[in-house]
């Protein structure tokens, strides 16, 4: 049977969207102030950027030209719009990207942080979790 006109899949119509986000908002905050572990707005844990003494070796051995690379595929996978850095990192991480398949994933978000600190891409959040930040190609 299909939906009705002007509800979605789920049955919901989509002014009242707004309305359960609103309510789940208003839910969510009390609960995360008394069961702190529900907060997934804040990260735990080492840094994403951190690299382990195997990583650093591989990482000590890269040449110019595969830095290079990587900042290109990295940057290629960016917008004018934010995205999330896990997100760029996981496109750059995929089969697709071969070539980049020896790379740490710390150095992938060193190199974000990188491209940040020189100008060449704007962020928000906390870089040293991809998780908690965004990058995008500056207007």
């Amino acid at each position: 049977m299909d939906a009705p006109s002007g509800t979605r899949a789920g049955g919901l119509h989509p002014c009242a969207y707004g309305v359960v986000i609103s309510i789940l908002s208003k839910l969510r905050a009390p609960l995360v102030l008394q069961y702190r572990e529900l907060d997934t707005e804040r990260p735990e844990g080492p840094p994403d950027s951190l690299l382990d003494a195997d990583e650093q070796l591989i990482v000590d051995h890269l040449t110019e030209a595969e830095t290079q690379h990587v900042d290109t595929v990295l940057l290629g996978h960016c917008t004018t719009s934010y995205r999330k850095v896990a997100f760029i990192i996981g496109k750059t991480m995929t089969p697709s990207s071969e070539e980049l398949d020896h790379v740490p994933f710390g150095y992938l978000v060193q190199r974000v942080q990188h491209l940040v600190e020189s100008g060449r891409l704007e962020s928000q959040g906390d870089l040293d979790y991809v998780r908690f930040s965004e990058v995008r190609i500056p207007n």
